[in-house]
């Protein structure tokens, strides 16, 4: 954009040089020399104020609102044990949701969250794979621990602002007992506002994943993007399928997914076909927790299954064609919709 200024700028001066010339021949009055100077200056500072919008589009992105607050809320109080949300804080890279975690019992617990089966984070309606915690509380005794949700995670995946926080916990013994709290939500002073704001508004992840500077700024490339429904059966659903490369050449296919009922839900692809040809049998290893209400992203990492030993000789380089079967099911392994085949013609 400088260079294009620069150049209009050249231009008015050639163009000023030539005036004098014409003035000189056609005795042209000076007020209208001025008028036709004033026009040309218009259009340099329309150039100026184009730059200036851009380089202020390219510094939002991956911006988050930081306002919003919550008050001291106890989110789990059962079986000896107490959860109670402190407070909601902003560092440098990330939301800081600080906790209160008690042990009750008689013995010695760890704490963790987003992990032990207990991956149930989530801000606003979309899961987020972040929130990380693992605390170990001596038995009666009490210890304040910080989860963290990264800024460029929550960006990535549409979200501006905080409304609601879903967090969830696992405590275990040395004997390996767990006791799950399930799903924890907690709203902010901004829950209203987002609400409606999602109402209203376009999806953002999907404006976010199209968008050029968030793709050069995250370092990936869009080789595919879709926002046909693959897949539909009891409230459960794929909207979108996107296929990414990163900067060293790794290819994923991300399926974003909602669940529209009131029950938590795991999605599972299986038997993964790229150009019709088997490259993972049986179900892929990353089942994808969707709470109610929730949508998720469900990534298979393409190159990581063609890098094995027994994809070796399949010869696949272009991908045309990705295919799978879409299960649904609950945390016993039954199913919660109809099973089916899903074949996505990558163009």
């Amino acid at each position: 954009m400088k260079k294009t200024i620069r150049k209009v700028k050249r231009k008015v001066a050639l163009l000023a040089a030539l005036l004098a010339l014409v003035l000189s021949i056609t005795g042209v009055t000076a007020v209208a020399a001025e008028t036709w100077k004033s026009a040309v200056e218009k259009e340099v500072s329309k150039e100026q104020k184009k730059s200036d919008k851009e380089k202020s589009d390219k510094e939002k992105v991956g911006e988050i609102k930081k306002e919003a607050t919550i008050k001291k809320k106890v989110l789990f109080d059962e079986k000896d044990i107490k959860i109670t949300a402190l407070s909601l804080s902003y560092g440098k890279s990330s939301a800081e949701l600080e906790v209160r975690l008690e042990n009750n019992t008689e013995k010695d617990l760890t704490f963790a969250s987003e992990a032990m089966g207990a991956a149930y984070n989530a801000i606003n309606d979309t899961m987020i794979m972040d929130g990380y915690l693992n605390e170990d509380v001596a038995a009666g005794k009490s210890v304040t621990a910080t989860i963290e949700f990264g800024y460029d995670n929550m960006f990535l995946f549409g979200i501006s602002e905080i409304g609601t926080i879903q967090v969830g916990f696992a405590a275990s013994d040395d004997q390996y007992n767990l006791i799950r709290t399930g799903p924890l939500e907690l709203k902010t002073t901004a829950a209203k506002s987002v609400k409606k704001s999602e109402k209203t508004s376009t999806d953002s992840f999907r404006k976010r994943m199209q968008n050029k500077k968030v793709q050069e700024n995250y370092g990936f490339e869009m080789k595919y993007y879709s926002e046909d429904e693959v897949y539909s059966s009891s409230k459960y659903s794929i909207i979108t399928e996107l296929l990414l490369e990163n900067k060293r050449g790794s290819r994923s296919f991300m399926l974003e997914t909602k669940n529209g009922t009131k029950k938590n839900a795991y999605v599972t692809c299986r038997d993964i076909t790229v150009n019709d040809k088997m490259i993972h049998e049986g179900s892929w290893a990353d089942n994808t927790l969707i709470t109610a209400k929730k949508r998720a992203l469900v990534r298979i990492d393409i190159d990581g299954l063609l890098d094995r030993e027994e994809n070796k000789d399949l010869n696949i380089k272009d991908i045309k064609s990705i295919g799978f079967t879409v299960e649904i099911q609950d945390n016993y392994g039954k199913d919660l919709a109809e099973p089916e085949e899903v074949l996505i013609k990558v163009k």
